[in-house]
């Protein structure tokens, strides 16, 4: 099935969804976090994607998840596609937060989950700013308040076919 094809066919069947989510729910859990237990609006938000990726035809190919640890968690990974942060938000199960770049926070249903999951909006051009947002991940690991999701590369494989490239670093 073709790209267009297939996001057009999520679209039909996901639209109101995500459109009737986003004003019944999203925007409450964005603009007051603190009302609404991270379990909650974690299963609420995994529910939702969950069906997304479902409608887009992902693939999903699940090892070792249970191997994870009953404490919380940084799970690093590489981008193989824009659908990896979906992916993750459907897998897990515990709560769990992620880390964007700052310009996710502007985009209306991302930046919304995003902040109602309590996840923290990096700027890259910024050390200072960077350095907090680490910070403060790692005082909620070492609280055991929850996961945290980076992929601290940012790069996402152009083409489909391909594993995950290999990760860069670059100061």
């Amino acid at each position: 099935m073709g790209v267009f094809k297939r996001f057009g066919k999520a679209l039909a069947l996901d639209g109101f969804r995500i459109i009737g989510s986003y004003f019944s729910w999203m925007r409450k859990y964005a603009k007051h976090p603190e009302k609404y237990t991270q379990l909650e609006k974690q299963d609420k938000v995994r529910k939702l994607c969950y069906k997304v990726c479902l409608d887009l035809n992902f693939d999903f190919q699940i090892e070792g998840l249970e191997n994870m640890p009953d404490r919380a968690s940084g799970i690093y990974s590489n981008h193989l596609s824009l659908g990896d942060p979906l992916s993750y938000v459907s897998i897990f199960e515990k709560p769990t937060s992620y880390v964007s770049k700052k310009e996710n926070k502007t985009m209306p249903f991302v930046g919304k989950i995003m902040t109602g999951l309590g996840g923290e909006f990096m700027d890259r051009e910024d050390l200072k700013q960077s350095l907090k947002v680490m910070m403060h991940v790692q005082k909620e690991l070492e609280n055991n308040e929850k996961n945290w999701v980076i992929f601290p590369d940012g790069t996402r494989n152009k083409d489909c076919q391909r594993n995950i490239l290999p990760f860069r670093f670059s100061v």
